[in-house]
């Protein structure tokens, strides 16, 4: 099914659509970690999906979705941040403000900051399609909190961080890392817009695992398909859960303000685990939907998870694995009519994206399909590789 329905198909057209403050950057990521030093300094690159002729209103978290239990928790502190943007990338940076000062107030525990001033002018207007820096230098109370991986490295040459206990000075400048998988981007970038904008939630597949950074600097199973027209907030994470979501979201919830459009990809850990069937997650697919009333909510089919043994070079030595693949296929099948039978009752989807209808052999084979050139197109049997990636 097509996204954005009226706003980008042969219905109505943008210019008829209302502007509102949404999501105009790529690569807003939600953090992930909280490290116990206090000082951050980070550089993060961004595509401009709006052309921008006074700054865009920054926001930066407290908080981040721990990897141990899957909740939302704040960094045990406050915090304050102090940001610049830089455009054209190497020309002078310019200070953002919040109320007219150079630095954030101060964000409580838990908290995202608020928004920074709008329509202070750009030394240079930012194109529709320009790569843009934004640097920021947090000092908090007890920890900061950043997005870390050991699974997937997310950073382009721009991307800088580093952290410190204590003595580090706000600089532009950041020729070391505390980690070479660390990095710091704001949880929102805001613009008048009447383009669709994004909010992605879901596991290590909407993550990225398995690929690597494109041309923009986009991954996994959906930024790819987002970033190059719209902007987005990348929530999702590896070893999510929907269930999980459904238990602790509202922080990543409230970034929905910015957002005209909600994309979920959850399911395959859910099913995974062996002990959630197709229904219950069907319910809590639902359960999103609701929190979402005024947005449009589209989710993602739920692409394979097997075994092989060549390699996943050919279909006749892959096997799909046991555990989720009928539950995968009733969910996949319940999603594509947007129904759930059990109660007879409509997911309230605005659209699906057949991913699995991509990247499968043939439909609900639970084998992966081989690439153009005979490569395959996952590594590890659960995660697409770039090439997989790139079919979606």
């Amino acid at each position: 099914m097509g996204f954005g329905d009226s706003w980008t198909g042969s219905g109505r057209a943008a210019a008829d659509v209302p502007a509102y403050p949404g999501q105009v950057g790529t690569r807003c990521y939600t953090n992930n970690f909280a490290n116990s030093k206090k000082q951050a300094n980070a550089n993060s690159l961004h595509i401009a999906r709006e052309m921008m002729v006074t700054m865009p209103q920054i926001s930066y978290a407290n908080w981040y979705v721990s990897t141990s239990d899957y909740m939302e928790h704040g960094s045990g502190g406050t915090v304050r941040f102090w940001a610049k943007i830089q455009y054209p990338i190497g020309s002078p940076w310019q200070v953002v403000r919040w109320n007219g000062l150079d630095g954030s107030p101060v964000v409580a525990d838990g908290a995202s900051s608020p928004l920074s001033d709008a329509g202070v002018p750009l030394a240079t207007p930012i194109p529709d399609g320009a790569p843009f820096l934004l640097h920021v230098y947090a000092d908090a109370e007890v920890a900061s909190v950043i997005s870390y991986s050991s699974a997937v490295d997310r950073r382009t040459v721009y991307d800088r961080a580093a952290i410190a206990t204590s003595g580090l000075a706000d600089s532009t400048t950041i020729d070391t890392f505390v980690s070479d998988l660390t990095i710091i981007t704001p949880c929102a970038i805001v613009y008048p817009t009447r383009k669709p904008t994004c909010l992605v939630i879901g596991d290590s597949r909407g993550f990225g695992y398995g690929d690597l950074i494109d041309g923009a600097a986009d991954m996994g199973e959906m930024a790819r398909s987002i970033g190059p027209r719209f902007g987005y907030i990348n929530a999702c994470l590896y070893s999510d859960r929907v269930q999980r979501f459904v238990a602790s979201h509202s922080r990543r919830a409230a970034l929905a303000a910015y957002c005209s459009h909600i994309i979920g990809n959850y399911g395959i850990n859910d099913v995974q685990a062996g002990t959630r069937t197709a229904d219950q997650v069907e319910a809590d697919i639902q359960a999103v939907v609701a929190m979402f009333p005024d947005k449009k909510v589209f989710w993602n089919t739920v692409t394979p998870s097997g075994d092989s043994t060549d390699g996943f070079v050919t279909l006749s030595n892959q096997t799909p694995k046991a555990v989720s693949q009928a539950a995968r296929i009733a969910l996949n099948d319940d999603l594509r009519r947007n129904l759930r039978p059990s109660n007879g009752t409509p997911l309230g989807l605005a659209g699906v994206f057949d991913t699995a209808s991509v990247v499968e052999s043939s439909l609900n084979s639970g084998k992966f399909a081989i690439g153009n050139g005979g490569q395959a197109i996952t590594g590890d049997g659960l995660h697409l590789n770039y090439v997989g990636y790139a079919m979606i």
